[in-house]
């Protein structure tokens, strides 16, 4: 169990270091009320790779 939650917890950090997220401007949930609240269509989410960001004060690609 322990280790099924640090693994989850890695997974994240890695998306969200290395990918932004959005949703559409428009979207409105809708939303169900089973045992938590929660987006009733899944929450549709678009992932774009983040540019690398450099060093203040370098040129050279960042790797």
């Amino acid at each position: 169990m322990i280790f099924a939650q640090l693994e989850t917890k890695l997974v994240l950090s890695a998306l969200l270091r290395h990918f932004e997220w959005t949703v559409p401007a428009d979207y409105t949930p809708p939303m169900r009320n089973e045992s938590l609240p929660y987006p009733g269509d899944g929450l549709p989410v678009a992932l774009r790779p983040r540019q690398p960001q450099r060093p203040a004060g370098t040129t050279a690609p960042v790797r």
